[in-house]
């Protein structure tokens, strides 16, 4: 993962009010050590960001 990748939610996430996003798309805006930054796509505000871990992410087209 790299900043400017596209992103989804993995399957079945790790927390119950995450499935509410699954079909959502994000941008990768930074990395750190464990979390990363990600930018929703396609919201009405283009300013929401998430603080997450990585891992609860994938990269959309890697296993497509």
């Amino acid at each position: 993962m790299k900043k400017g990748d596209i992103v989804k939610l993995k399957d079945n996430p790790e927390y119950d009010w995450m499935n509410e996003y699954l079909g959502q798309h994000f941008e990768v805006e930074a990395i750190f050590e464990i979390n990363c930054r990600v930018r929703m796509l396609d919201c009405p505000n283009p300013e929401r960001y998430w603080f997450m871990e990585k891992t609860v992410f994938e990269i959309i087209g890697e296993e497509e």
